[in-house]
């Protein structure tokens, strides 16, 4: 099995760091940015498995990456990160995003939620 690709997006250095260590752990292959812009760059220049963005950033928003990824694939599973708790599955639906993780967060909850629905799509197009 070919290591899962993930790409992490989140304007705090010490909250990438901290998915970065978790994902590698399993096994996962990660690329950083600090911004939607910059993740967008890396994004179409890329292959992901599966992206977890922070809503709110600089330059570009969460939202606005996610729907951005959204018009070049519909099929890569996009998880939501936020501390405010305006956002709604209403937002989700419209980006088409599978969840909301708001923080603080627990590690192991965010990995296994992600790896389940990553290896599940693996399963299905074997």
């Amino acid at each position: 099995m070919s290591m899962k690709k993930i790409l992490i997006v989140d304007d705090e250095p010490d909250i990438r760091l901290i998915l970065k260590d978790h994902f590698e752990e399993f096994g996962y292959k990660v690329t950083e940015a600090d911004n939607g812009v910059t993740a967008l760059k890396k994004f179409l220049k890329g292959s992901f498995d599966v992206v977890i963005t922070d809503i709110k950033m600089p330059e570009m928003n969460g939202l606005e990456f996610s729907s951005k990824i959204r018009e070049t694939d519909s099929e890569v599973p996009i998880y939501l990160v936020t501390a405010f708790s305006e956002y709604t599955e209403k937002d989700i639906i419209a980006i088409g995003a599978e969840a909301i993780i708001f923080k603080p967060f627990d590690l192991s909850e965010v990995v296994d939620v992600v790896d389940k629905r990553v290896r599940g799509l693996s399963n299905e197009k074997s």
